[in-house]
């Protein structure tokens, strides 16, 4: 499931890996969405849903990019925006209204929504192999860490800064068992 999804770039990197999986990819943006939908063809098995998902049914204004989709945010940018009004989706009730039961890969990229998204889908859905996701802010990061900590492991990051960065983390049942890996004493 690639929320946030864009034109499709980490669709098609997850396709690489996964040649049978169904990928299922959320994005708000129209113009986007023009590029996901014609690059969807070429990924396979790639869903597509015009919509931004969020943790409660709700209208925000989204600012789409002057000069790149990178850009497009529900938070204002100062690299600016078109603003437009756009309707967001319960992401649970979301979810299970288009019959996804088992998420085994969720990357969420939503430009400072994805703590609200990952709490809301975490609720309904069972395990989640891998979590890959972006975090805007040190107290997001804090928060999504302690969201997670008793089911996943903080397998791998790039910190940017403290605001900013990259996080992938693992089910606990995923996890390498490694006999000479021992935590550090204290």
């Amino acid at each position: 499931m690639d929320v946030g999804a864009n034109i499709g770039l980490a669709s098609a990197y997850f396709r690489m890996y996964y040649p049978e999986a169904v990928i299922h990819c959320f994005e708000c943006d129209p113009f986007a969405v023009h590029l996901l939908k014609q690059n969807a063809i070429s990924i396979k098995e790639c869903q597509v849903y015009s919509v931004g998902l969020y943790s409660e049914d709700i209208s925000k204004v989204f600012y789409t990019g002057l000069e790149s989709t990178v850009h497009s945010s529900i938070h204002e940018n100062p690299y600016g925006g078109f603003p437009q009004s756009l309707q967001f989706k319960k992401a649970s009730s979301y979810v299970r209204s288009i019959g996804i039961e088992r998420i085994d890969i969720l990357k969420i990229d939503t430009e400072g929504c994805e703590l609200q998204i990952l709490k809301d889908l975490f609720s309904c859905i069972g395990m989640i192999k891998i979590i890959y996701l972006e975090f805007h802010s040190e107290e997001d990061r804090r928060l999504i860490d302690q969201l997670l900590s008793s089911t996943h492991v903080l397998w791998q990051g790039d910190v940017l800064n403290a605001h900013r960065g990259n996080l992938c983390y693992l089910h606990r049942s995923y996890v390498p068992q490694v006999p000479w890996a021992e935590p550090l004493g204290r």
